[in-house]
């Protein structure tokens, strides 16, 4: 691969265990945003709009944005905002706004701001409980972002979308039935069928054990089992294969 589309293998490293030990629903966006700026530097500001299957916002955040634009955005302008048709496809897009130079949204909201070049991730629903998206922004005065920088997102936005699933579903209560499991993955034993829901459900090995009266070890034992089967080796992993 050439060199400047190698990803930043050890950024990327440091971005997923970041995100991964959010344990607090209300925490995933701002620590996401954070994350995503060592990453990927974004120098005006990153907004970020997640909304619930009813088209409400359930999370915002912003780095370095004037609340009024904020609110210009949430009134106004992202109902007039291009749309290219590759928006619908949920890819990452790396946008020359100077190609929509004729746009309102580009005239009197982007320009004001200073902003000339954007790197969007789109479509970020998963399990129909929620859609968004997150720019980042760069000014006139900054470098375009490369396709390095778009590369990079790409290899992320299926973990931010997991993350964010499971820490969804233990927030909503959406979770998983022993007996269901069983029934759809005839290799668990009753046992393990049990250990897996709780897994999902986002409860610790000792929670575990406790609940199922079971040793500590035993229940590490279980855990280990159901990794073998089911060929992950994490909890994200296995919560991801049966929460999709």
């Amino acid at each position: 691969m050439d060199d400047y589309l190698k990803p930043p293998w050890g950024k990327i490293n440091d971005f997923l265990l970041t995100i991964g030990s959010v344990q607090r629903p209300e925490l995933f966006w701002p620590t996401l945003m954070a994350a995503i700026e060592a990453m990927v530097p974004f120098d005006v500001c990153g907004v970020l709009g997640v909304a619930d299957a009813d088209g409400h916002v359930i999370a915002q955040e912003t780095n370095g944005t004037d609340r009024r634009w904020v609110d210009a955005y949430n009134d106004y302008y992202h109902t007039v905002m291009p749309n290219p048709e590759a928006f619908a496809q949920g890819a990452v897009l790396n946008i020359d706004w100077a190609h929509f130079s004729d746009s309102e949204y580009v005239v009197d909201f982007l320009s004001p701001q200073g902003i000339h070049k954007s790197l969007a991730l789109t479509r970020l629903g998963a399990l129909g409980m929620f859609d968004g998206s997150i720019a980042l922004h760069r000014s006139r005065g900054a470098r375009p972002f490369s396709p390095q920088d778009a590369r990079t997102l790409e290899i992320v936005k299926p973990h931010i979308r997991n993350f964010w699933t499971l820490l969804s579903a233990i927030r909503t209560g959406i979770g998983v039935d022993a007996g269901q499991l069983r029934s759809l993955h005839g290799r668990l034993s009753p046992r393990e069928a049990e250990v897996a829901a709780l897994l999902c459900g986002g409860f610790s090995t000792a929670e575990i054990a406790s609940r199922l009266h079971i040793s500590r070890l035993t229940g590490y034992k279980h855990i280990e089992n159901i990794y073998a089967k089911f060929h992950v080796n994490s909890r994200s992993g296995l919560r991801s294969l049966f929460l999709n």
